[in-house]
């Protein structure tokens, strides 16, 4: 099953130390001048630290799941950084490549086509593939048949990395059922002093930071491998090896970031960036509600309509959309926004 991944010398416990002491300076940096959801933002990069790291075993898990006609999507090959420039992705990026490899390696976006997309899928192996800031139309051209393509099945092949911004993309139902995609809610403002000091404390994370702590994580993931060799949470898999390794390299309290999370957690949060868009249109203009019995339409510009569709969930949107009007199933649609339309309230959990 995981052959081509070597198990890694034996345990550097000062190394380790020393790294996750980095890591958890390079989290808490998000605390001092980021403006946003910093605690959500940093439990979603710690999310995604968890999956980059797992990454080298994804082709392992799908392969399987595919032969076995198992729930495929619990494996995702891509994973998504959207969200406003200065929010820290290309920088995450290359912090954990960093940790786990001795050095990031991005390919140019220029180089992201759907040829190339499938070349790397077979000559690259197990070494994550990153693309930086891929622009909307090309992500578009070239990126959904291989997302969407379940059939393929190789020894072993990358999984892939791309960071977005967050104006430039929306992603249909389609897209975010096969991808693991995080919407980063928090950024820094690029004038302020405390940007060239963060640039500063990162470029010193990175340049220190070793990858004892990656051997360490798989040298216990390759264990664990032994005893569950299909686990069917990749996701809290990782996420229980790398809190139980930060828990046991500090003497102080673990941050609230730093915590298991799993596939069930990740997939209950993926529209949230959408039902807060139309939460707050509800909120800002609710001239352009009309709300209905059983449906209710929505009426925004032609140009917006167009993303909008693609954004929201097929099983909310009804047939008839178009032309800057959005036919909506109401039930669905409150359940989804936790609106009650008749009493034009907001119900609790939908905060």
């Amino acid at each position: 099953m995981l052959s081509g991944i070597e198990i890694p010398l034996g345990l550097d416990e000062a190394g380790v130390r020393a790294d996750v002491s980095h890591f958890i300076a390079y989290f808490e940096n998000f605390r001092n001048g980021f403006f946003g959801d910093v605690e959500q933002h940093q439990r979603d990069f710690f999310m995604f630290m968890c999956w980059l790291y797992a990454s080298p075993f994804v082709c392992s898990l799908r392969n399987h799941a595919a032969i076995e006609r198992d729930y495929i999507f619990d494996y995702p090959l891509f994973a998504i950084l959207y969200g406003k420039s200065n929010c820290g992705k290309t920088r995450l990026i290359e912090t954990v490549m960093k940790s786990m490899f001795g050095y990031p390696q991005f390919i140019d976006k220029g180089q992201f086509t759907r040829g190339n997309l499938r070349g790397l899928l077979h000559t690259t192996k197990r070494f994550p593939v990153v693309f930086d800031d891929v622009e909307k139309k090309r992500f578009t051209d070239h990126a959904s048949d291989i997302i969407k393509d379940e059939t393929f099945v190789l020894e072993e092949y990358p999984a892939f990395v791309l960071s977005m911004n967050a104006e430039d993309h929306s992603f249909s139902t389609e897209i975010r059922k096969r991808c693991f995609i995080l919407y980063t809610q928090a950024s820094l403002p690029d004038h302020s002093e405390d940007a060239r000091r963060l640039y500063k404390s990162v470029q010193n994370i990175q340049k220190d930071i070793t990858t004892a702590l990656y051997h360490e994580y798989m040298r216990r993931a390759l264990d664990r491998f032994v005893e569950e060799p299909y686990p069917s949470d990749l996701l809290q898999f990782s996420s229980e090896i790398l809190t139980q390794i930060f828990a046991e390299s500090t003497s102080h309290t673990l941050p609230e970031w730093c915590c298991v999370s799993s596939i069930r957690q990740y997939q209950e949060r993926k529209y949230d960036k959408v039902q807060r868009d139309l939460r707050k249109l509800y909120e800002t203009n609710p001239d352009v509600w009309e709300i209905r019995q059983q449906e209710v339409i929505l009426t925004v510009q032609q140009f917006e309509s167009v993303t909008m569709k693609r954004e929201i969930p097929d099983w909310i949107l009804r047939e008839g959309s178009r032309a800057g009007k959005l036919v909506l199933d109401r039930k669905p649609l409150e359940e989804f926004m936790g609106i009650s339309f008749r009493r034009r309230t907001l119900w609790p959990f939908g905060k």
